[in-house]
């Protein structure tokens, strides 16, 4: 109990900052929870040992090679069995988890994450009318070189569409469709790559979403135009789809441009249809794409801009990086702790099985020592101990890797963009599991093997 609580005081602080949060424990009201937990415990697993003890009696237990039973040792192998198949589980579902964690971190190459610094709170109604003057104020800080306004921003989460179809007045043959309402900059500023037809602009009128108008020329992803039912994003250019059910009506969409595919939400979710059209009255963010050598007086003089033009209500900012950095926040902190367990479990897993070299050693004492008596050299007896306290090891492994194989399925699930099924993974786990079980046991049993036999049979 001693040694966990100080592992606690260690652990704590560690999670705390890694979920910036305040955990903290109360000692004085779970101390009295933890005496009695801890003394049940040790009861409970010394009530039956003791019960042996006691029911031995005194003949039999002084006698050479006291009761040894079958069913003590299966008993003793499947308690260590089942240790090491939890501890090898263990160690595969972190590979598992660790290999998916570094795909999630390749979403920070699908925009210039680092690059990007987003202003939020800009669709309040009282700045709303200062947009323009926000923009051009901003263009003008050096080493700021785009700037956008948009409804939502990468890794944001935030989900707004509607069912869309290529058919009037037949909602039932659409599909939800998702929503980026952008300006004209939006696509150079997050470098998203014009696959067919041509980007929005602002001398078009048709490009400028009015509400009265129920018409408007829009970009769809790649996936949306195979929603549609279009063989090619060529094919979807010039074609249109309806929103019937729309707070305005009846809104008619035209498509002038198809966009790749881009997993706004990050990989945890998968990759949505979207539309892209611009709207003045529907921005909640800006964001600015910074060069490449932008030092932090360009932070400065941006915050500077904002609280001159905009000065009642107080910035809001951060870099997209961050924004993926708290998403991504959970993912890497389960690793860690998934880890620290697996670790532990192992750890535990392999003193069990070193104890149970050191007794099963000592019940064969004597039968080592006429092997060696009888030409047996050091490596075959290393052999033959090694063998015995493998066999709870071999079976142990297999049952681990099936739980492990179905943990891993579920688990990656939960992504969208996710590795194949890591059967190497799985296989390596179960690899350094054994070798490590080997090589503590035959650190215990390269010493057994070196003992004189004179020592095992000088009462004989």
């Amino acid at each position: 109990m001693i040694l966990a609580l100080s592992a606690l005081e260690i652990i704590i602080p560690m999670f705390n900052l890694a979920t910036a949060k305040i955990l903290d424990l109360n000692y004085f009201a779970t101390m009295p929870w933890l005496v009695m937990t801890t003394a049940t415990v040790g009861v409970l697993a010394g009530t039956y040992p003791a019960y042996l003890i006691t029911k031995t009696s005194p003949i039999e237990a002084l006698r050479d090679g006291a009761r040894k039973g079958t069913s003590s040792a299966w008993v003793r192998g499947g308690m260590i069995g089942i240790q090491f198949s939890l501890s090898v589980f263990m160690l595969a579902l972190v590979l598992v988890v660790y290999s998916q964690n570094k795909k999630v971190e390749q979403n920070l190459d699908l925009f210039p994450t680092p690059q990007i610094y987003t202003l939020d709170r800009v669709g309040i109604d009282q700045i709303e009318p200062r947009h323009d003057v926000l923009r051009n104020e901003m263009l003008r800080i050096d080493g700021v070189e785009k700037f956008t306004y948009s409804s939502q921003v990468p890794f944001e989460g935030f989900n707004n569409g509607f069912v869309a179809s290529t058919v009037l007045n037949d909602i039932s043959s659409g599909f939800r469709i998702n929503q980026m309402v952008a300006d004209f900059e939006f696509l150079s500023t997050y470098d998203i790559e014009l696959i067919a037809g041509r980007t929005t602009n602002l001398e078009v009128s048709m490009d400028t979403h009015i509400r009265e108008r129920g018409a408007v020329n829009v970009m769809v992803n790649e996936l949306a135009a195979q929603n549609f039912g279009f063989a090619s994003p060529q094919d979807a250019i010039g074609k249109a789809f309806y929103e019937d059910e729309g707070r305005d009506g009846i809104t008619t969409y035209t498509i002038v441009g198809v966009i790749e595919d881009q997993n706004i939400y990050g990989l945890a979710e998968p990759v949505y249809p979207f539309v892209y059209f611009t709207r003045g009255d529907s921005y909640r963010h800006a964001s600015l794409k910074l060069s490449k050598d932008a030092t932090p007086q360009t932070i400065a003089a941006i915050e500077a801009t904002w609280d001159r033009v905009i000065p009642d209500y107080p910035l809001q900012s951060s870099f997209l990086e961050s924004r993926f950095e708290e998403q991504f926040k959970l993912f890497d902190l389960s690793t860690k702790s998934l880890a620290t367990f697996a670790i532990f479990a192992l750890f535990l897993a392999l003193i069990g099985l070193f104890g149970l070299a050191a007794f099963m050693a000592e019940q064969r004492t004597k039968e080592i020592g006429i092997r060696k008596v009888l030409g047996a050299n050091t490596l075959q007896i290393i052999k033959l101990l090694i063998w015995q306290f493998s066999k709870p090891v071999l079976w142990a492994t297999p049952v681990a890797l099936i739980l492990a194989y179905f943990a891993s399925n579920e688990y990656l699930q939960f992504f969208a963009e996710r590795i194949s099924m890591p059967y190497a993974i799985l296989l390596g786990a179960g690899i350094i599991g054994v070798i490590l079980s080997w090589a503590t046991v035959a650190s215990h049993a390269y010493k057994i093997a070196r003992t004189n036999p004179i020592n095992a049979l000088h009462y004989e």
